[in-house]
């Protein structure tokens, strides 16, 4: 959101076939790694559990797709 810095953290929305558990800690962590910046991730299911409409509203509304059926790790 906003104009991105070189500092800026990353903002993720992940789709899943699977729960990972705790290996999504570790998906997070090696994310970060390899960015080398923070990483905050939602999923789907947790974007439908957002109870505040403006924060989903903006969440939805400025979601990019990138590489759609890629996967990293």
């Amino acid at each position: 959101q906003g104009n991105p810095e070189p500092s800026s953290d990353i903002d993720l929305l992940v789709e899943l076939d699977n729960r990972l558990g705790l290996r999504f800690m570790d998906m997070a962590d090696e994310l970060e790694e390899r960015l080398g910046r923070k990483v905050d991730i939602l999923t789907e299911e947790g974007l439908r559990d957002i109870r505040i409409p403006h924060i989903k509203k903006t969440i939805t509304e400025t979601i990019e797709y990138v590489c759609p059926g890629a996967m990293i790790l």
